[in-house]
């Protein structure tokens, strides 16, 4: 009899940001929101859309996902680029400008 459950995640939020040509907006973005990393939570997975690859940036951070676009899709396009690929029960999206202040440890678990 085949399997016809889908992959449960091992986290409870997928965090998408896309990016284009932001690398210090971005790595601020996902800095703030690792620094209030609680394990089991969440993975972050950040699009770059089309340009330059900043890759290198995640090899050595495992709660980071990353996805390089060969062109720009718009924020909407990259969205759908990192949804095919994810499987939380809850999706947040964020644009790269985002900050998650240091006194806001617990600002993932407010908004569930």
């Amino acid at each position: 009899m085949e399997n016809t459950q889908e992959k449960k995640s091992p986290h409870l939020v997928d965090i998408i940001v896309v990016t284009y040509d932001q690398t210090d907006l971005m790595m601020s973005c996902v800095n703030s929101i690792l620094n209030k990393h609680i394990p089991g939570l969440f993975k972050i997975t950040v699009v770059n859309n089309g340009s330059k690859s900043i890759k290198k940036f995640f090899d050595s951070t495992p709660d980071v996902n990353f996805i390089q676009n060969e062109e720009n899709m718009g924020w909407e396009g990259g969205l759908k680029v990192a949804l095919k690929e994810l499987n939380a029960p809850f999706v947040m999206f964020l644009n790269d400008d985002t900050f998650v202040p240091s006194s806001e440890r617990l600002w993932l678990n407010k908004l569930l």
